[in-house]
């Protein structure tokens, strides 16, 4: 997940407890455990960490590391 939130521009914290400090006021409580979920499936698909597939990025247009 923090990796993905660095990424994308959200943290610049690498310790994940911070990480997850820093995200947590963004999220609704009730849809956060669904975030971070979706977040590391979304790196996991479509942005890992060696080969990111921005192409095929949804959010290529956001993505400040976006290589489109």
């Amino acid at each position: 997940m923090g990796r993905l939130a660095r990424r994308l521009g959200l943290t610049t914290e690498t310790d994940p407890v911070k990480v997850e400090r820093e995200l947590n006021p963004m999220v609704p409580a009730a849809e956060r455990g669904q975030f971070s979920l979706r977040l590391i499936l979304h790196g996991r698909r479509v942005c890992p960490s060696r080969k990111p597939r921005c192409e095929d990025c949804v959010l290529n247009d956001f993505c400040p590391a976006s290589e489109v």
